[in-house]
Order: C-alpha cells, then sequence, then structure tokens
C-alpha cells in the first residue's frame, strides 16, 4: 500500500512539473500562423453558429461550437505578459456579451480593442497539441485530422477485442460508440480531449493487460488516467474515462466476484485522487 501510495504521490508531482513545462513550452512558439489559420476558416464558422446539429431535429448529434471558440481563443490569444504568466491565466478576448464566436472572429481580424478574461482554474492541457497543430492547419483541417486519427483508435481497440474472440465486447463497444453519436465527436474540439484519453487508455490496457496484470500496474493505470483526464478535460464527461477502463478490467480479470468489487473500487479511487491531485496541482 505504502509503496502505490509513494509512487502515486511521485508520478503526480512529476505530471504537475512536466503539465507545467508543455504549457509553458508551446506559450512559445509563434501566435500569428496560427491566428491566421483560424481567420481563414472564420467565415464558414460562424455560419454554423453555436450548436449546429448534424442530423436535423436530433439533440444528441448537436456540435459545440460555442466552446470551441472558447478553446480557440485561448489557442490564439497573444499579450506581453510573460510566457509562463500567459501558460498558467489561459487568458482570451471577450466582448462581455457571451458571444465567443463573435470575440474570437474580432480578435483575428483586428477589428477593435475587447476586455480580457482568463480561465484559470482549468489547466487546458488540450493546448499542447491544438496550438502545434494551428501552426500548420485550420480549424476544418484540424476536424478531418480528428476522424483519421478516432477511426485508428476505434480500429485498434476492435482489433484487439477480435484477438481475445471477445465478439460480445466488440458488440457492447460499438453500441457504446453509437450511443456517444461518434460522427459529432471529431467536428468538436470539446469532445474530443476526453474521447482520445479514455479510449487511449483503454487500448493500452487491452493490448497490455497480461503485463500490467503481473506486474501489479492496472492500478497506476487508473491513476494516471485520471491524471491525464483532469488536465485535459474543458468540463465534459470526465467520467467515460474511468468508466470505459472499469468495463474493461471486469471483463478481462479472471478474479473472484469478491476481489472484482474490491480491485474496482481501488482503480475508481485511484482514477479519483489522480483526477483531483492533477486538478489541485496547478494551485
Amino acid at each position: 500500500m505504502w509503496k502505490a501510495i509513494r509512487n502515486c504521490s511521485l508520478m503526480l508531482m512529476a505530471g504537475i512539473f512536466l503539465g507545467t513545462l508543455l504549457l509553458c513550452g508551446v506559450y512559445l512558439l509563434p501566435m500569428e500562423p496560427m491566428r491566421m489559420h483560424v481567420a481563414e476558416t472564420m467565415e464558414q464558422f460562424l455560419e454554423e453558429g453555436e450548436n449546429p446539429f448534424l442530423l436535423d431535429g436530433c439533440k444528441g448529434s448537436s456540435l459545440d461550437n460555442y466552446t470551441d471558440a472558447i478553446m480557440l481563443g485561448n489557442a490564439v490569444y497573444d499579450s506581453d505578459e510573460p510566457f509562463y504568466q500567459k501558460a498558467m491565466e489561459v487568458s482570451r478576448e471577450n466582448n462581455g456579451l457571451d458571444q465567443p464566436m463573435e470575440s474570437l472572429h474580432a480578435y483575428v481580424e483586428k477589428s477593435g480593442e475587447q476586455d480580457v478574461s482568463s480561465y484559470a482554474r482549468y489547466w487546458h492541457g488540450y493546448l499542447i497539441v491544438l496550438k502545434p497543430l494551428l501552426l500548420f492547419f485550420n480549424y476544418y483541417q484540424i476536424r478531418f485530422l480528428n476522424i483519421i486519427i478516432m477511426s485508428e483508435i476505434i480500429l485498434g481497440i476492435i482489433a484487439g477485442l477480435a484477438r481475445r474472440k471477445m465478439w460480445r465486447s466488440v458488440v457492447a463497444y460499438i453500441i457504446a460508440l453509437l450511443g456517444l453519436f461518434p460522427m459529432t465527436i471529431p467536428s468538436s474540439l470539446q469532445y474530443t480531449s476526453v474521447f482520445y484519453v479514455g479510449n487511449m487508455a483503454v487500448l493500452f490496457l487491452l493490448w497490455r493487460y497480461e503485463f500490467l496484470e503481473k506486474k501489479g500496474r492496472v492500478l497506476y493505470l487508473f491513476f494516471l488516467t485520471g491524471m491525464f483526464t483532469s488536465f485535459v478535460d474543458f468540463l465534459t464527461y470526465p467520467l467515460y474515462t474511468v468508466g470505459m477502463l472499469c468495463a474493461l478490467w471486469l471483463v478481462l480479470s479472471e478474479e473472484t466476484f469478491g476481489k472484482k468489487l474490491w480491485k474496482m473500487a481501488s482503480n475508481g479511487i485511484a482514477w479519483g485522487i489522480g483526477y483531483v491531485g492533477m486538478w489541485v496541482g496547478k494551485w
């Protein structure tokens, strides 16, 4: 027990340090190419609106362009503050009318001064990926890239389940995906972060389960998944990452029912400690 506490504490400290370092690093990147790539698709983005439906009348197919505009605003905003302060404050221009899409448009077009608002209570770890991508791609190209990456991860999980001849789990996984309206996920930055964390953790557990179980490291996977979720999530569906891991672990484990319940509770607590610890660690 004490060994696990020590190891988790070390992982948490390392995660806080590395997360801070990576965020500071991306705030040293040139902002102008990012602003230009956002600006070139801004008209089309505004035409879509804040919450467009991919399927008319189906609320589950709604995109979250409102939050995507906040994320893009965070990514492209520049100021004269030191890079480390910008990395921790995560500011953007805001017109004060709760209109992030219009605020983003005004900023990238340089059409006037606006107020500056900060979203410091989150890590905004998605910026370590979004900022470098915006150096080379615009918003709609990133959406297309998301489709490719998401498809490869899904196929990797299905292949892993098929390799183990877990055909019922393949069906269950596909049903779970359909419940998320998967066509909406790659089209909204807001939805992708937690999806990637959850499914990459599932993919790792699926392909390395025997090694993790033999070494007694399954709990560490849950702990790290909680940390990563807290780092990148912007208040979406964080429990997805622990729920998917728990479901797969229950299927893979050959323990007795009582031991399964005990270990699942321990793993869930480890996830929660990782999540909360990483969040508190920013402060």
